[in-house]
């Protein structure tokens, strides 16, 4: 909240809210102090229903959903633009997601990208390397269209040439989640389409795997289903960052 507050970010929005698994001081007043609303829970019960709590205390169509270590890493301009297009995006129906996780920045705990150059390679990787994913490209086509779709993350030029995506004028790459999958850092999406077509898919999907005891969305929603709906998704530059702050016990 922090690097909310030194930018002036949160003028941008018209509500601002925060949800508190397990409130407790000074946690509540932080939030008021910056003008945050805090809707407080007794207890944590996981990561879904920490966001389906969260999206339905409020009460705005387009919501930013983002993470609490989810620091910005931009200036208020920057912030403004991005923010700004992703929701025109929206609200056009030109897509009905758009990811505002950096790319130049992702932060902490992203691995997607060392399993991206597994297949593709960085510039300048070595001889043997390019050999390497050469072999794998060839010996697992099924793996390898699906490290192609991520190159919207980390090659767009790939992305754009292999005919994954399509970037706009404002720098926005335009795919769909058969490319890529749903995270649940830095989105922004219709309110009633996430608690519809997210928060409800994910507490249906039958799946005993889970994060801490309960489900987390991003396991539920990262299956055949998603791939298979060609939602529209929008990959901005990005604003946020991944930064943990302590431990969460997971």
């Amino acid at each position: 909240m922090a690097t909310y507050n030194r930018i002036g970010m949160l003028d941008l929005f018209e509500e601002v809210v925060a949800y508190l698994p397990e409130a407790a001081e000074p946690g509540p007043s932080i939030c008021r102090a910056a003008g945050v609303r805090p809707v407080e829970a007794a207890t944590n019960q996981g990561i879904l229903a920490g966001f389906e709590g969260l999206a339905r205390a409020m009460t705005a169509d387009v919501v930013l959903l983002v993470e609490n270590d989810c620091p910005v890493i931009v200036d208020h301009a920057e912030a403004r633009r991005q923010i700004q297009h992703a929701r025109q995006l929206i609200e056009s129906g030109a897509v009905r997601i758009v990811r505002l996780r950096s790319l130049a920045e992702p932060g902490e705990a992203f691995t997607t990208r060392a399993k991206f150059h597994r297949y593709f390679p960085a510039e300048g990787a070595s001889g043997t390397e390019r050999l390497n994913a050469w072999l794998r490209r060839l010996l697992r086509p099924e793996r390898t269209r699906r490290a192609l779709g991520e190159a919207v993350l980390h090659d767009q030029r790939l992305a754009v040439e292999s005919g994954v995506a399509r970037l706009d004028a404002e720098g926005f790459a335009l795919t769909t989640s058969r490319h890529i999958p749903w995270t649940n850092q830095s989105v922004m999406i219709r309110r009633e389409d996430f608690l519809a077509s997210v928060i409800e898919v994910a507490k249906a999907a039958d799946t005993r795997r889970r994060v801490n005891g309960a489900k987390n969305i991003e396991i539920e929603m990262n299956a055949p289903h998603w791939r298979n709906a060609e939602i529209p998704i929008a990959v901005a530059p990005g604003i946020f960052t991944h930064r943990r702050v302590g431990s969460r016990g997971y």
